[in-house]
C-alpha cells in the first residue's frame, strides 16, 4: 500500500506522512496498518475488527481457517448488504463477512 509513497508517486508529502512513511520503511511484507481515532465509540470493537483484517492479510494459516468456516454457511445475503449499502468491491466481500462476524 505504502509502495506509491515511497516511490515518490504523492508528492509532496506533508511532514506529517513523511514522519508517517519513516515508521515503516524498514518493515519487511507483509504487514498490515491500523489506524483508528481514539474519540470513536466504539474503538473496542472497531479494533477487533480490523484486526481480523490484519490477520486475514498478512496470516495464510489464518485466512484459509477462516475461509473453511465460512463454506459451512450461505453468506450471500451479507455480501450482498455489503456491496449495496457500503459499496464494497468484490474482491474483499469474504474479508469483510469475516471482520464483521468477528
Amino acid at each position: 500500500m505504502l509502495r506509491p509513497f515511497y516511490e515518490g508517486k504523492f508528492d509532496p508529502l506533508s511532514e506529517k506522512e513523511r514522519r508517517l512513511l519513516e515508521l515503516f520503511k524498514n518493515e519487511r511484507e507483509p504487514y498490515y496498518i491500523i489506524g483508528v481515532h481514539k474519540a470513536n465509540k466504539n474503538l473496542n470493537g472497531l479494533l477487533k475488527h480490523e484486526v481480523a483484517h490484519g490477520l486475514f492479510y498478512t496470516d495464510k494459516n489464518y485466512r484459509c481457517e477462516i475461509l473453511e468456516v465460512l463454506k459451512n454457511f450461505d453468506v450471500e445475503r451479507i455480501k450482498e448488504e455489503l456491496r449495496s449499502t457500503a459499496g464494497y468491491h468484490e474482491q474483499v466481500l469474504v474479508d469483510e463477512v469475516h471482520a464483521y462476524s468477528i
